[in-house]
């Protein structure tokens, strides 16, 4: 599994799972769970007889769940009921097998009440909004977010850091890995490496190489994708079934 600049919520049915994420190993029984932003791939492993649902949240979604420093949750995995208990408690009571309609409509009413409330809302909700529709860098999106929202670089950074779990930068490079690999499984191209870069407003081929390292740990050369599971962004719904 690979990040894509949203934080999960993560419903486990049955015996639990694991997920190893950079050399760290997470057991996660029955429950509901977040994720943090991944900043490297991780290993999901299921055990038998286990169902686990998952609910994208916008990246701005956070704000409304925990005032807790998201970067401090990249790369792990956490319990709902210590971020936010009232809420857990809520969504604790229905079954996602059959009732994710219900979760859904649970999680719509908590996020309208706190929008009124919350002072960054509409500032983290334009700069990932900016930044994810964008493939060129951060540092080329950087002046225009700064003159329109009239604040510093150092105060954007602490909001994505404190809200999102990424600074803008790293969110802007997951997202645009995300869709790299989105197009080398679903699209079936054979791109060549100058052409990715291009397409996905990197400078030349070397800079895409190595930030494409330090996400996968290999050359996009080298990097087997059938070994990843990575959901089309292109369907807003879809079931796995994993053996």
């Amino acid at each position: 599994m690979i990040g894509d600049g949203h934080l999960e919520l993560l419903f486990i049915e049955g015996n639990g799972a694991s997920l190893n994420i950079d050399r760290t190993e997470f057991v996660l029984s029955e429950g509901i769970y977040l994720t943090g932003q991944l900043k490297t791939e991780g290993e999901l492993c299921l055990f038998p007889e286990t169902k686990m649902h998952f609910i994208k949240l916008y990246q701005w979604a956070n704000l409304f769940i925990s005032r807790f420093p998201f970067f401090d949750l990249s790369n792990t995995v956490i319990p709902l009921s210590e971020l936010n208990t009232s809420l857990n408690t809520r969504l604790s009571h229905f079954n996602p097998s059959n009732e994710i309609e219900y979760i859904l409509n649970t999680l719509l009413a908590e996020f309208d009440e706190h929008a009124k409330v919350t002072n960054d809302y509409a500032s983290i909700r334009y700069s990932c909004l900016l930044l994810a529709t964008s493939d060129s860098d951060f540092s080329s999106r950087k002046k225009e977010l700064l003159n329109k929202l009239s604040i510093s670089d150092k105060t954007l950074e602490s909001k994505f850091k404190q809200h999102v779990g990424l600074t803008p930068k790293q969110f802007s490079l997951t997202v645009k890995m995300r869709r790299i690999m989105e197009d080398l499984i679903y699209k079936r191209t054979d791109y060549s490496l100058s052409r990715l870069a291009l397409e996905h407003g990197f400078f030349d081929q070397s800079h895409f190489i190595r930030s494409f390292r330090s996400l996968f740990k290999t050359s996009p050369r080298q990097l087997d994708v059938e070994t990843y599971f990575v959901p089309d962004s292109q369907e807003s719904f879809r079931y796995y079934t994993i053996h």
